[in-house]
């Protein structure tokens, strides 16, 4: 048995392992190319991100690593996908995942990770520290809501898919994204290649949204009906984007929303049918004061929230201070007696949600002001 990262010898392999170890798993054809087109490149930067277990030459088992710089009101985060975990059907039970993965997770303390995320069986993973916290909120939107609520709100909208040439709109999508105050960075150096890819995940479809011929944003949709990103300039917009692909496709329709995005929830809460709030991933967090201090300043951008400090005991961890003094929110390493005193598992659900924290742990009424933090994710950023 031979353990090691991958090379750009072993694409070829990687690529039809994956496809038919999860194809095996689901019953159906599978096209990793199609489903994660931004890591199928041959060269050994993308490869050496997976971790493979081999038998007499033959690749048996994989894990892949993919660091992913997020911004958060102007902090950079790194995180990393930990994912593509597989084995062949005929070598299962072996106990390589056992072996692979404490690899990885040496790999991300070793490159600075601030956050690993994934998603799986929880309790797989909860060993590993992993927990599934944060919120996604999804409004299903009815013909019947077209018909008797948002209405003409599409007039003049008109949707035009974009391809991997439509530099105009690349930058404009570009542009959008990386405008919100939490994102994750596609492509530092403007390539639009890696821009266009990451809008085609998991077999997204993406639209230039237009109205009278002016852009107001774009939609990335797969399955016709599920939206895996809406990025819009205004909230107005927003909407307008959702009916117009509602009308298009003629089907109930699944939008997202980040929980800081309050102007476009209140426009879809007035009209949508349903809203569910998700999980968006289960996260391993290594850094909780960088996290927590960048999610309470966005925390703090769009609400007032109370001068007031909570000094959380983080067991095997330490402690951290989250504060909000004069108008001015973050958080600290401390060496101060916590006020409160959880486990890692914990302390991720009652700083990031999705449940209200009261479910969680008792905490000063000021602080439930501040929590649960607006951690979310974005369900194209994955490689």
């Amino acid at each position: 048995m031979e353990i090691r990262r991958l090379t750009v010898d072993d694409y070829d392999e990687l690529l039809k392992m994956l496809n038919y170890t999860f194809g095996h798993k689901y019953g159906r054809p599978m096209d990793f190319v199609a489903e994660q087109p931004k890591m199928w490149v041959r060269d050994e930067e993308h490869m050496r991100k997976h971790f493979g277990v081999f038998e007499d030459g033959k690749l048996c088992s994989v894990v892949g690593m993919y660091p992913l710089r997020a911004n958060i009101m102007g902090e950079e985060i790194l995180f990393a996908t930990t994912g593509n975990v597989a084995t062949l059907p005929e070598y299962e039970g072996r106990g390589y995942f056992s072996k692979l993965f404490p690899l990885v997770m040496d790999a991300c303390d070793e490159e600075g990770v601030d956050v690993a995320r994934l998603g799986g069986s929880r309790q797989r993973y909860a060993r590993y520290g992993f927990e599934g916290c944060g919120m996604l909120y999804r409004f299903t939107v009815t013909e019947h809501n077209v018909k008797h609520y948002f209405k003409n709100a599409d007039e003049g909208v008109e949707l035009t898919e974009i391809q991997a040439g439509d530099t105009d709109a690349l930058m404009i999508c570009h542009e959008l994204i990386s405008s919100r105050p939490f994102y994750i960075e596609r492509s530092p150096m403007y390539n639009l290649r890696d821009v266009y890819l990451a809008m085609c995940s998991k077999e997204s479809v993406p639209y230039l949204a237009t109205r009278n011929g002016e852009a107001i944003g774009y939609v990335c949709v797969s399955h016709e009906t599920h939206i895996n990103e809406l990025c819009a300039y205004t909230a107005k917009d927003f909407s307008a984007i959702a009916v117009a692909l509602q009308r298009r496709v003629k089907k109930n329709i699944s939008v997202p929303v980040a929980p800081y995005q309050l102007e476009e929830m209140r426009e879809m809460g007035d009209g949508a049918d349903t809203v569910n709030i998700e999980i968006p991933s289960r996260f391993r967090i290594r850094s909780f004061e960088r996290l927590t201090s960048a999610l309470m300043k966005l925390k703090a951008s769009y609400e007032n929230l109370p001068d007031f400090e909570l000094t959380l005991e983080i067991a095997d961890y330490g402690a951290i201070t989250l504060y909000c003094r004069d108008g001015v929110a973050g958080c600290e390493r401390t060496n101060r007696s916590g006020d409160l005193l959880l486990d890692s598992h914990a302390a991720a659900r009652l700083l990031f949600g999705p449940l209200p924290v009261s479910a969680v742990a008792d905490v000063p009424l000021a602080a439930r002001a501040w929590l649960p933090l607006p951690m979310t994710w974005a369900t194209l950023d994955y490689v």
